[in-house]
């Protein structure tokens, strides 16, 4: 499981652009959400249990520039 490629690295974007603002974490489901899913459970705290779910990214480092806290989900 998990979105990784060989090298370890992970990106949205193969064009080299990058973004100018924050994250506050990245889900990632194996099934298109509906918008009132999206909406519904957009400021709600993942266990990781959740059905459909493949990558969940927190982003609750405090310091630096490495995700330590990825929650790999149960498939």
């Amino acid at each position: 499981g998990g979105l990784f490629p060989p090298n370890g690295d992970f990106s949205f974007s193969s064009s080299g652009e990058t973004m100018n603002g924050k994250m506050d974490e990245i889900r990632i489901w194996d099934y298109a959400r509906t918008e009132q899913e999206i909406r519904e459970n957009k400021n709600v705290r993942l266990t990781g249990h959740e059905s459909g779910l493949v990558s969940y990214f927190q982003f609750n480092e405090t310091s630096g520039d490495s995700i330590l806290d990825y929650i790999m989900p149960v498939i």
